[in-house]
């Protein structure tokens, strides 16, 4: 192949890269917070169970 070509097949794979529309970012945002969310529960019901026991 030519330099050209390779070049021009560069571009082209750059330009097929696309971009995340807003409700895409915001779908991503979300399942992080659900995430986060679910483990800080998670971590508070243990923190609940074993507190429980330990004040007797």
């Amino acid at each position: 192949m030519s330099k050209k070509k390779i070049n021009e097949t560069k571009e082209m794979e750059k330009k097929v890269k696309v971009k995340k529309t807003p409700y895409e970012k915001r779908k991503f945002a979300m399942k992080i917070a659900g995430w986060i969310m679910a483990l800080i529960m998670i971590f508070g019901t243990l923190i609940s169970i074993f507190g429980m026991l330990l004040y007797k």
